[in-house]
């Protein structure tokens, strides 16, 4: 049994996530060079957050390197136009191939950071909706 202090994760809603330190995959070449989120930005994140170049490649920095055998079943959203589309698909792909249940919805026309408009973009409402019911589903 686990300790009381700990508690196991049962679900994870992951929306327009960062899963490995590449800012070089080809969203982030095709999408990332403007304003917003762009490649040189994620760069200078990386050079601040982290200590050490060598952290890059600790899973706690990029989950994409870690085991996922086991992890919580996962909904990832992200949105076409978003340089953090490689790392969804990527992500989902190996909690797929780790036997994690997974789905990821991508929506079109959308860039990073759409969910924060929900009360403009019909999109953000429908992914926040889609979101709602996959935390119902995953809590149940």
């Amino acid at each position: 049994m686990r300790d009381a202090g700990e508690r196991a994760l049962k679900f994870q809603l992951l929306i327009y996530g960062c899963f490995s330190t590449d800012c070089d995959s080809p969203s982030w070449q095709r999408f990332g060079q403007g304003a917003g989120l762009n490649q040189a930005n994620m760069r200078w994140i990386w050079e601040t957050y982290l200590e050490q170049p060598k952290q890059r490649e600790d899973w706690r920095a990029a989950p994409m390197l870690a085991e996922l055998k086991g992890v919580a079943p996962a909904h990832l959203i992200v949105g076409n136009l978003d340089p953090l589309l490689d790392d969804s698909n990527n992500l989902a792909v190996k909690l797929k191939a780790a036997g994690v249940p997974c789905d990821l919805t991508i929506y079109q026309g959308i860039n990073h950071g759409f969910i924060r408009y929900g009360g403009l973009i019909g999109t953000a409402r429908r992914a926040i909706a889609d979101c709602a019911a996959a935390l119902k589903a995953g809590l149940a």
